[in-house]
């Protein structure tokens, strides 16, 4: 059943990401813009969830089981840390509109290295040096390198 829901969360996000490109400026010099990576991406996202659903559906349907309600307390345990990768990824995205690239991406790359590490090897200092030469290399090398500007942000 958790897999079931997994499948119909990511169609409705692969949805969601196309509906978003459709957005996307169109490209002036050729046939493929900007939005067919993302949509490719989109197509492909969702066509997996339509076949782990289709799948899903054809197992239930062969077993006859008693269905068990489901335990949403043991769900979130199985996958409280992709829901904390989860929401923090959509916090970054809300942020760097209104603080740029640096500061939002220093923070969650932190705060991922931080959830995401075991117990025990919690190494800080490597955390932010890490954190901080990712944020700031990977503005400067679109920037400098390849002549891509990143979001600047309305505060800073």
């Amino acid at each position: 059943m958790n897999e079931m829901i997994a499948g119909i969360l990511f169609l409705i996000l692969s949805i969601v990401v196309y509906l978003e490109t459709l957005k996307m400026p169109p490209f002036e010099y050729g046939a493929i813009g900007d939005a067919a990576f993302p949509q490719g991406i989109a197509i492909l996202m969702a066509l997996l969830s339509v076949i782990l659903i289709v799948s899903k559906l054809v197992g239930l349907s062969k077993t006859k089981e008693k269905r068990k309600p489901i335990d949403f307390k043991k769900l979130f345990e199985e996958y409280r840390l992709v829901a904390v990768a989860l929401i923090s990824f959509i916090v970054y995205i809300c942020l760097i509109k209104w603080l740029g690239f640096v500061l939002p991406t220093f923070v969650y790359v932190v705060s991922i290295a931080w959830f995401l590490s075991p117990k025990l090897k919690k190494n800080i200092p490597v955390i932010i040096i890490v954190a901080l030469v990712l944020s700031i290399g990977m503005q400067q090398f679109f920037q400098s390198i390849l002549g891509v500007s990143f979001p600047t942000g309305r505060l800073f």
